[in-house]
């Protein structure tokens, strides 16, 4: 297993996480076993998605929200999960840096608002 993690962090392999699908079937049993957070900290680049929502009755901000409570990740750590969607997606690059750039301007401008 540390041999994969080595090779997605050292190839930036990004993987997307769907935690109301992954335990509906039954791949972790609940949140606190999901390892959404080692491979964060092992340099995995990782995003968030909610595979199907109809199927699984969620929303991407569902997924979001039980990733951040589930594992209290502070405001930085939550943009840059985040903007893992878009520096990996399959936008040409000029599209995924505008994007980026208007992300991080609305989430500074939000964070101001918020005193975060």
């Amino acid at each position: 297993m540390l041999a994969l993690i080595a090779y997605l962090r050292d190839r930036q392999i990004p993987l997307e996480v769907c935690p109301t699908s992954n335990i509906r079937l039954g791949v972790y049993a609940d949140m606190s076993s999901h390892p959404f957070p080692r491979l964060y900290r092992a340099g995995i680049p990782i995003s968030v998605n909610s595979d199907d929502p109809p199927l699984f009755s969620t929303t991407l901000n569902h997924e979001v929200a039980l990733l951040f409570n589930a594992f209290n990740f502070d405001v930085n750590t939550a943009n840059n999960i985040l903007l893992n969607g878009v520096r990996h997606s399959f936008l040409p690059r000029e599209e995924k840096q505008a994007m980026e750039a208007a992300f991080q301007q609305e989430m500074a401008q939000l964070q101001h608002e918020l005193a975060l």
